[in-house]
């Protein structure tokens, strides 16, 4: 992966790549980072960042091939910053 992260989600898309988004860092930096992973040639690749951070979200495939981004959290040093909000991501 181009970031380490954890708490992310792993969207299966239909041509068989995975979008990889948000998570947290080891040091606890909230990400809004993306990435896509192709089983084909075991390579991660950087694509635009989410607009907003967030982590323990969910990611859902709609059947445009589009996926949905929502829900979540931010990290705000030990008290977290609940999300109410979505995003689009069209790969």
């Amino acid at each position: 992966m181009n970031w380490a992260r954890a708490g992310q989600t792993a969207t299966l898309l239909a041509d068989g790549r995975v979008l990889l988004a948000g998570g947290v860092t080891a040091s606890g930096e909230t990400l809004g980072t993306t990435e896509l992973y192709d089983p084909t040639t075991a390579t991660f690749t950087a694509t635009d960042s989410m607009g907003t951070p967030r982590t323990g979200h969910s990611a859902t495939l709609l059947q445009d091939g589009s996926v949905l981004i929502s829900g979540g959290e931010q990290a705000n040093g030990f008290i977290p910053i609940y999300l109410r909000s979505a995003e689009l991501f069209t790969p």
